[in-house]
């Protein structure tokens, strides 16, 4: 499974940094006022392997505002951010740019921060659990004669390369039209893809459904959700993004084993029906819960070129490339596997993997509470 990395030095979160299945908050200067201006740019670096890719990532930057000597009339420092309005328990109040020292600060907790946590992690759960439990698939294709082992193995090799190659386009239409309405077109994506793959009959239309538009949903539905929990966390960002995240391998864990059970009872093709419904009603239901604190910066959203020259990012996608040729493949082969070489049932295949992603999931949130 692809970890998350963390930073927790940020007092400003604004749209974290991510990548193709992890969630990095961006590091801003601990130097850094609120005289400064966030801009949030979005920046990509993305490579393939015959599995998957890696991965987009966003970041903050700060540029001063212009003082007297600028043509600033008041010489005040002005954020050209804005809070976007939400009820925060013990948080900060919804303010407009130039709103002052208040709106910058996150609140660290409170009823709307939690349930932000809660909805991310429920996006994920359906996002990339069910890019995990492919290889229960893969195994009935197989045996059903759709194609051959290597065949099948791309159709979710293309899902889990358009997730990431997706984000880039993911990030400037979140900026640029809102969070919220991302999500849910992502949701209805991820829905079409699924049930259209329950009436598909060649190998090449499973490439088109369950990989292209299944990948594509995903992504536009995974990279604002991943986003949001830094917006309302510092002091415990770790745990926030860490329980977020760990969405992604209870997803795994429970959607194996339904996956399974759905095959064994009701087919493949009605399989796929109930997990596009499940899909639709976990990822469009949430969206009221993920509520940015930062409003988008609409048109002003920009691309900036300059983080693939950021050492620390170059290290980090390549970390993420080479990573997921440990996680991917050996989840997608699994199930497989244990049919076709060792001679056990397909439902112990299954539960290998739902094992596989219960530890991932202990694993991110363990993982959050040590970056804190």
């Amino acid at each position: 499974m692809l970890e998350p990395t963390y930073a927790t030095s940020s007092p400003t979160p604004s749209f974290s940094t991510i990548a193709a299945a992890a969630a990095i908050p961006s590091p801003v200067s601990p130097g850094a006022t609120h005289s400064a201006a966030n801009e949030l740019t979005t920046s990509t670096a993305i490579g393939a392997s015959g599995a998957t890719a890696t991965a987009a990532v966003t970041t903050c930057t700060h540029h001063h505002a212009k003082g007297p000597a600028d043509g600033d009339d008041d010489g005040a420092d002005k954020p050209t951010f804005a809070i976007a309005d939400a009820d925060v328990d013990g948080g900060v109040a919804a303010a407009a740019a130039g709103g002052g020292a208040a709106a910058d600060e996150a609140p660290d907790g409170g009823t709307t921060a939690w349930l932000v946590v809660l909805g991310s992690g429920l996006v994920q759960f359906v996002a990339l659990g069910m890019m995990y439990s492919f290889g229960v698939y893969q195994t009935y294709y197989v045996q059903s004669g759709v194609g051959s082992t290597l065949a099948v193995s791309f159709v979710g090799s293309v899902g889990a390369f358009a997730l990431p190659a997706f984000g880039v386009a993911t990030g400037r239409l979140a900026e640029r039209f809102g969070f919220q309405i991302i999500i849910l077109v992502g949701s209805v994506v991820l829905f079409a893809g699924l049930l259209l793959a329950s009436f598909s009959t060649q190998l090449w239309q499973l490439f088109l459904t369950q990989g292209v538009l299944v990948g594509a949903g995903s992504s536009l539905a995974y990279f604002p959700a991943v986003a949001l929990p830094s917006q309302y966390f510092t002091r415990r960002r770790g745990l926030a993004t860490g329980l977020a995240v760990a969405g992604a391998g209870v997803g795994g864990l429970v959607l194996a084993e339904v996956t399974q059970v759905l095959i064994d009872r009701l087919g493949v093709q009605w399989a796929l029906r109930v997990s596009a419904f499940i899909a639709l009603a976990f990822t469009a239901g949430v969206v009221p819960l993920l509520r940015p604190r930062i409003a988008a910066l609409g048109r002003r959203a920009r691309f900036d070129w300059s983080i693939v020259r950021d050492p620390l990012f170059i290290i980090m996608s390549l970390t993420c490339f080479f990573a997921t040729f440990a996680n991917l493949v050996p989840v997608y082969y699994m199930p497989e596997f244990a049919l076709a070489r060792i001679g056990l049932p397909a439902s112990t295949g299954s539960a290998l993997v739902s094992v596989y992603n219960g530890a991932s999931a202990m694993g991110r949130i363990v993982l959050g509470l040590l970056a804190d």
